[in-house]
């Protein structure tokens, strides 16, 4: 080989070598923040389901308790195993212990939903809670 095709073969060997290191840094730099989008996408889950914020209105503790214990008494009976006078009476008496800080993220469960999700147990799952 000549001088000049040597000199034009490492020429071209540097160059290689330098797009193969431009190539391989870009890949690793695609790679990272391929994981840290993936990383955020898993991280991104809901504190408070959609559902569970439309509780106030549509809460079966807000919508059904009132009508049972304004029209229908021994339906609330019926349905909590307790009188709403003895409901009112754990209310009071134990309401302040129970009652939870609203937060930033979500407001606390009142404790009335609390004494009735316990009142009745099994249907825990109604009130949404």
């Amino acid at each position: 080989m000549s001088e000049m095709v040597r000199l034009q073969y490492y020429a071209q060997m540097h160059v290689d070598e330098a797009e193969t290191d431009r190539l391989m840094v870009r890949l690793i730099c695609e790679r990272r923040k391929r994981r840290r989008q993936r990383r955020t996408s898993m991280r991104r889950r809901y504190w408070v389901r959609e559902w569970l914020l439309r509780r106030k209105e549509q809460g079966q503790y807000h919508r059904l308790m009132p009508e049972l214990r304004a029209k229908d008494p021994a339906s609330f009976l019926n349905f909590l195993r307790v009188p709403p006078e003895m409901f009112d009476e754990l209310l009071t008496r134990i309401g302040p212990q129970i009652t939870k800080q609203n937060t930033f993220y979500r407001s606390a469960l009142e404790p009335g939903i609390k004494i009735a999700s316990s009142c009745i147990r099994g249907q825990v799952c109604q009130f949404e809670i």
